[in-house]
């Protein structure tokens, strides 16, 4: 983690204001009792209240010169500004209907922010606040407290260790009795204020307490929720807000999780417990005792682990302070937050790339993701507890589907290069290719290290990963040999047909653990073909010809394919010239051949079929399925009389040829076709473009293709057209 090596080297503590936390207030003074457990920070200034006469008192009990207590925020964020000796970073920590305007205010002066949850009131407000933070180059955390404790960094790293195996279910739950009676009719301020829809928003109990669950599962599993059914219930008689929540959840990938949180549990202080569920073991832990872990694994004695006194990881050992045997708690915990947000802040200042371990708080978008929680919970229970789709992207116009681009033709640019210009492009995140620098299969199969590394330039430039493309290691597998293929392999292995072979074999049996240490769910790519040559039937080709090459492959990838479901990862074959799968029917052909099996799939790539003169739309429909990812390319076909679609050996790019790959938007694809099939059968997954276009600067090109398909990512109606003219 960052620590007072990299602080030491900004040359003095870092200036922080506070906004809230004055006189009569709770959460201010955890706050900055935290910041003070490390000294690495001190208060310069603050708007404590919006009572001048409790800021200006509080600023005198705690050593603040009365000039630089402000009346508002907006003075304080503008003054702070225009200092010499302005602060670093300004801690929010008012009620939550103020949260979004006193952020922005603060990031438009260019100062970093730390904010209490939840972020905002509504998701749009959150991503802005991102967004603004992302173009300002600004920290961005939120106090997501429990995320500090070393106990709970060292569950992450259990379960990125693969130790209990893949997450089946989660049973999560925070359990509270402090508003079991109508305490906001007893002079309780802090009910008052948390069951007021004005102050707290839509939600007290999950708002409050349920972000919480959200948080520590997200944290600790990495799981992302696909969908959602809650119950917000009010049991006390006349309170306008939720004080009971029972959530069911379905994440991306499978697992299943089981949420509760409450208010009105009589007998329970804090009880914040998580307990994950894997296929080789279980991982549980309570904030009521937080320095423990319990872990139970298939065959072993049932262990309890204590920070301190067991050999946590590395990181997360970094994060404890004391012996074992002495609790470390809340405050501690919530030191830790600032420890590394503020470590990573120093490194900043001082001109220093951060890397994952430095970024180890709590994001802003986390703050994004428990914003998006609370209004799908609201959603849900509104619609008298239906199941409710989690849409990751917040545009309201377009799809959750996130828009990524193959990192394939960029493979000439160092990873962290290319990450930085696919951000600026305006992309969600990347399909990596395995060449190049950018991941190297067998290293992101066996090295951790490594792993995080790559994950940690991702999370630098704000970038996710749904797929990895192993196209030019899969060609070498199935295809017949020539002297192209020797481009593809190591260098050692230059005209050894079969050396070439088992090495793609072993390499794509890697890919599969490559994949899933990179927490993706997908391989792209080919599969070669023994055949290709025989697609004209000259000098003739027999049935048995194509039986055999069929086989052959069958025969190549089931030990592949193998290694893939172990790590329930799949695979997309990209239907492609040169491919054992090139058209429909072949297509058809390989998943009988395989027997339909479920690791076997398609990446749906229309520039491919239309110039064979396939329809692309009609591809999609028939083979809805078996969809795992789709690449977003364009093609013109230009047949004038003289060039056919065959290419007549003219290099691509040349306006002489039947057909060239072209920018989105500039060709024959039918885009609005392929998305209104992938809203039917409710893809959503990335689409990832896969830029081709030699007659067109590639960046400009990249960045249109973007602004392209976002355009075009348009959601299905939610009504049918002709519901207002039916009479009730």
């Amino acid at each position: 983690m960052t620590d007072q090596n990299a602080f030491a080297q900004a040359g003095t503590k870092l200036r922080y204001g506070m906004v809230g936390g004055g006189q009569g207030a709770f959460i201010g003074d955890v706050h900055r009792k935290s910041i003070a457990l490390d000294g690495m920070a001190e208060l310069a200034t603050g708007c404590f209240s919006r009572s001048l006469e409790n800021t200006l008192a509080t600023g005198r009990a705690l050593g603040v010169s009365p000039d630089r207590c402000y009346k508002t925020f907006v003075e304080m964020a503008e003054g702070e500004a225009k200092r010499q000796d302005k602060i670093d970073f300004v801690v929010i920590v008012t009620p939550n209907d103020t949260h979004y305007q006193i952020a922005k205010a603060f990031l438009n002066q260019g100062i970093h922010v730390m904010c209490d949850k939840p972020l905002t009131f509504e998701a749009t407000e959150a991503q802005e606040l991102a967004d603004l933070a992302r173009k300002n180059k600004l920290l961005f955390g939120v106090t997501y407290t429990y995320t500090g404790y070393p106990a709970v960094k060292q569950i992450r790293e259990m379960i990125r260790r693969d130790e209990i195996g893949d997450i089946r279910f989660v049973n999560a739950e925070y359990s509270q009795e402090w508003l079991a009676t109508p305490a906001e009719k007893e002079g309780n301020k802090q009910a008052q204020w948390r069951t007021d829809p004005a102050t707290s928003g839509k939600s007290n109990c999950v708002g409050d307490i349920g972000s919480h669950v959200e948080n520590m599962v997200a944290y600790t599993t990495g799981l992302r929720i696909k969908s959602l059914c809650a119950r917000l219930d009010i049991f006390v008689e006349g309170r306008l807000l939720d004080d009971n929540a029972s959530i069911m959840v379905e994440y991306e990938g499978g697992a299943k999780g089981l949420y509760w949180s409450s208010q009105i549990a009589v007998g329970y202080d804090n009880g914040l417990r998580v307990r994950i569920f894997g296929s080789k073991g279980t991982i549980q832990w309570s904030q009521e005792s937080p320095n423990y872990i319990e872990v139970f694994k298939i065959g072993q004695p049932n262990e309890q682990w204590s920070r301190g006194r067991d050999g946590f990881y590395p990181h997360a050992q970094s994060f404890s302070r004391i012996p074992s045997g002495h609790p470390e708690g809340y405050f501690e915990a919530f030191a830790n937050v600032y420890k590394a947000y503020i470590g990573a802040l120093a490194k900043t200042k001082a001109g220093q790339k951060l890397n994952e371990t430095d970024l180890d708080f709590p994001s802003v978008e986390m703050g994004v993701d428990g914003v998006k929680f609370i209004n799908k919970c609201v959603e849900s229970s509104e619609k008298g507890a239906v199941w409710v789709h989690y849409k990751t992207r917040l545009k309201e116009d377009c799809m959750s589907r996130p828009v990524t681009i193959f990192s394939g033709q960029w493979a000439d640019l160092p990873f962290e290069q290319f990450c930085e210009k696919v951000k600026s492009f305006g992309y969600d995140g990347i399909e990596i290719a395995c060449w190049g620098d950018h991941l190297d299969i067998k290293k992101a199969a066996t090295d951790t290290k490594y792993v995080e590394e790559r994950k940690a330039i991702l999370k630098r430039h704000e970038l996710e990963t749904w797929a990895i493309g192993t196209h030019l290691i899969g060609q070498c597998v199935g295809d017949l040999w020539d002297p192209r293929l020797d481009g593809f392999a190591p260098p050692s292995l230059a005209g050894k047909p079969q050396e070439i072979r088992n090495w793609a074999i072993e390499e794509m049996k890697f890919a599969a653990q490559a994949a899933k240490n990179m927490g993706v769910k997908i391989a792209t790519g080919f599969m070669g073909s023994p055949i290709w040559k025989y697609w004209y039937s000259f000098p003739q080709t027999t049935e048995k010809m194509i039986d055999d090459a069929f086989a052959e492959i069958v025969e190549l990838w089931t030990p592949i394919f193998d290694e893939f479901d172990k790590c329930g990862v799949k695979f997309a074959l990209e239907v492609h010239p040169t491919e054992i799968a090139f058209d429909y029917y072949t297509a058809e052909r390989l998943l009988k051949e395989f027997n339909n099996r479920e690791t076997l799939g398609f990446n749906f790539d229309p520039s491919h079929l239309i110039w064979q003169g396939v329809s692309p739309h009609i591809f999609l429909r028939d083979f809805a399925s078996k969809i795992y990812h789709v690449h977003m390319k364009d093609t013109a076909v230009t047949l004038d009389g003289k060039a056919g679609i065959l290419g007549s050996h003219i290099t691509f790019g040349d306006t002489r040829r039947g057909w060239n790959f072209r920018s989105l938007g500039h060709g024959d694809v039918d885009f609005e076709n392929i998305i209104r099939e992938l809203n039917a059968m409710n893809y959503q997954g990335p689409l990832s473009v896969e830029w081709e276009d030699s007659g067109m600067e590639r960046e400009f090109g990249a960045k249109e293709a973007c602004e392209f398909v976002r355009k075009i990512n348009f959601a299905p109606s939610a009504v049918a057209f002709d519901k207002a003219l039916k009479s009730d």
